[in-house]
């Protein structure tokens, strides 16, 4: 089933601290805070900063998505760091796909222009080694992939129900162990028509 423009978006950025601003025609990421960013149907930003204690408890960025998710007004939820530009086209090429899924990634491209590691992927795959890039198109493996944090679609009552463990940080694999409960659930699909892309050199450009 094809999206329409009466399918809201909301856009959630999860900040690193230090982090290069970045714009872009479907997203804005200021430097300090964490907000949720409303994308209307005229393509206009209506934009709703959620207060957030960066003091309170250092890398805490599982808190900060289920508050995003919490307070998004729409369905389609997009969490990403603030290292990422959307290609142009990402949001007729969502459209076009469509919005029957639960999870959702799509194409993730390095600044060098190669594929990025985690843009979908093994996990714990019998026969794959971890970190396998699964073509876009096959859907079947989701039981043993892994959805990286960095970037992510989700709807938002699916994250609400299964929510990011608040007793991990950044950095402690606090997205494998959510996506360790999700999988066998979630309705979890890659879109290959929509592109983010870096807009700085990835700590682990492998």
């Amino acid at each position: 089933m094809a999206a329409t423009e009466a399918s809201r978006w909301a856009i959630v950025g999860a900040n690193n601290p230090g982090a290069p601003k970045s714009r872009t025609k479907h997203a804005l990421v200021e430097k300090y805070g964490s907000y949720a960013i409303d994308l209307g149907i005229n393509n206009e930003f209506d934009t709703e900063y959620v207060y957030f204690n960066e003091e309170e408890k250092p890398k805490w960025v599982t808190r900060k998505k289920n508050i995003l998710a919490s307070n998004a007004k729409y369905e389609n939820v997009v969490i990403f760091h603030d290292y990422f530009l959307f290609d142009l086209e990402w949001y007729n090429n969502f459209l076009v796909f469509g919005d029957d899924w639960d999870v959702c990634s799509n194409k993730q491209l390095l600044i060098t222009g190669n594929r990025h590691f985690t843009d979908w992927v093994t996990w714990d795959h019998p026969t794959l080694p971890k970190w396998s890039s699964v073509d876009y198109d096959d859907w079947s493996q989701t039981k043993y992939m892994y959805q990286s944090g960095g970037y992510m679609l989700v709807k938002k009552d699916f994250l609400l129900n299964i929510p990011f463990e608040q007793n991990r940080l950044w950095g402690t694999a606090e997205d494998v162990e959510w996506s360790l409960r999700m999988r066998d659930t979630a309705n979890w699909k890659c879109n290959k028509l929509s592109t983010v892309r870096h807009n700085k050199v990835h700590r682990d450009a492998r």
